[in-house]
Order: structure tokens, then sequence, then C-alpha cells
């Protein structure tokens, strides 16, 4: 990415069924009645979960083509680790 909400070079291909699960869904919609969200962010919460992603389990890529794209992404996903497993466990 190039710079905020942009992608460039290679387009990841995405439909609503397999981007999001519930939960990232409900809190993506109600997060923009507050902020508006760019493309990049959006990726990021739905990468968030990196290889413990249940589609990750399935054979699914897509996780792994968001951090390649995305560095917000990559560190949004090790603060999550950071918080669970050192800050907090």
């Amino acid at each position: 990415m190039n710079g905020v909400g942009e992608l460039h070079s290679t387009t990841l291909e995405v439909t609503m069924d397999s981007f999001f699960s519930g939960v990232q869904l409900h809190f993506t919609i109600d997060l923009q009645n507050f902020i508006h969200l760019s493309a990049e962010e959006i990726f990021a919460i739905r990468a968030h979960m990196g290889g413990f992603d249940t589609s990750v389990k399935g054979g699914d890529y897509f996780i792994g083509k968001i951090f390649e794209k995305s560095k917000l992404a990559l560190l949004l996903h090790v603060a999550d680790m950071k918080a669970t497993y050192l800050l907090e466990g």
C-alpha cells in the first residue's frame, strides 16, 4: 500500500461473505457510525487474528496476502498478540 487505503499491484478479491466473521463485521459497521475507516484499516481489522483466524485453518491464504500488502495489518496483529500473551498473560 502506498498510502492509507490504497491497494496497489495485486488486487485482493473479496466477497462480503468470506471477508468478515460475525464479530468483525458488527464491530466494523458500528465503528463506522463514529469514524471513517480507510480500506487499510478495514483490512487490518479483518486480519488482526492472523494464524488464529478460522479461514487460515481452512487453507485460505487471504490473511497472509493482507499482511504482504499492509504493514498496519501486521502491526495490529503483533500488538494484539503482545497484549494477549505478554501484558495480560
